[in-house]
């Protein structure tokens, strides 16, 4: 965890993106984390940075935050709790690289179930998703900066229309936590797995699996009702995408090589799949 006490905001977002150039998502977090504080609702490009960023991190972060707190039994609250819950080895430098994280054979017998699983979807993965699309709400049109990705290693720019993409993105993950959430998703994972269970094996076991909860409806609704807003920013995505005048091929998200046709029928789709949202709808392909 760095030191952010007494930095500027330009100094937070510099070593925020410094950080992530390397791919070290949990410190970059940490300094967008404090940009974003700082800003508060100021209005300047950095302000705007501060808070596109600490969204994308935000949400990076749960899938990067897998060590071990070497606290058992203190409830799944980050990833690495749960590979603590499945006995995991907790050496951090094992944790730090997913292809080498393993599992012990047979599992612990007090391993994570999926009614656990499901309350860590909905206690701590919807709760960053919903924080960073908040984050995105309160960037402005004008947002644009220039940064280091670490997959290619390649500088990109990000603006608007990466804002746009993103919150479709988060709206999309947020409804299938939603729509998951409607369902008898429980069951003994290391039972399952320890026995070798076929799927006959394990739903005669399990024959409440994937039926609906006993009120079903409001995880629906808001799974559906989330879908259309996402859908909604995926459209103004590309509609901002491909207005754009300049130079493209940099952008961190763009349209790629789509032709105008394509485009077209993307939008067509987006308008499709709201409709079946709703009633039967004719998909013309």
């Amino acid at each position: 965890q760095p030191d952010t006490s007494g930095s500027t905001l330009d100094q937070l977002n510099s070593e925020g993106l410094e950080a992530l150039k390397d791919a070290w998502v949990l410190r970059a977090k940490t300094y967008f984390e404090a940009a974003e504080n700082l800003a508060g609702n100021s209005i300047s490009n950095d302000a705007d940075t501060a808070r596109f960023f600490y969204a994308m991190t935000r949400v990076a972060a749960l899938g990067f935050d897998t060590y071990s707190d070497h606290i058992s039994n203190n409830g799944l609250n980050v990833l690495g709790d749960i590979l603590d819950g499945f006995g995991s080895p907790a050496d951090d430098t094992k944790r730090s690289n997913f292809e080498a994280i393993s599992f012990p054979d047979p599992l612990p017998s007090n391993s994570p179930s999926g009614n656990e699983l499901q309350s860590f979807l909905n206690a701590v993965v919807r709760p960053e998703l919903e924080g960073a699309i908040n984050n995105l709400d309160k960037v402005s049109e004008t947002f644009n900066t220039k940064w280091t990705e670490p997959i290619d290693d390649e500088i990109v720019e990000s603006d608007y229309g990466d804002v746009l993409f993103f919150k479709a993105l988060f709206k999309g993950a947020i409804a299938s936590v939603n729509a998951q959430s409607a369902y008898n998703l429980d069951a003994d994972i290391d039972n399952t797995v320890n026995d070798d269970k076929t799927i006959e094996q394990f739903l005669n076991d399990e024959p409440d699996f994937l039926t609906l909860t006993a009120a079903p409806g409001n995880d629906l609704n808001s799974a559906k009702n989330t879908i259309d807003d996402g859908l909604d920013d995926f459209d103004a995505a590309i509609v901002w995408m491909d207005a754009e005048t300049d130079f493209q091929d940099d952008d961190f998200v763009n349209l790629g090589d789509a032709t105008g046709e394509e485009i077209n029928q993307a939008m067509a789709d987006i308008v499709d799949a709201k409709n079946s949202l709703n009633e039967p709808t004719m998909v013309n392909d």
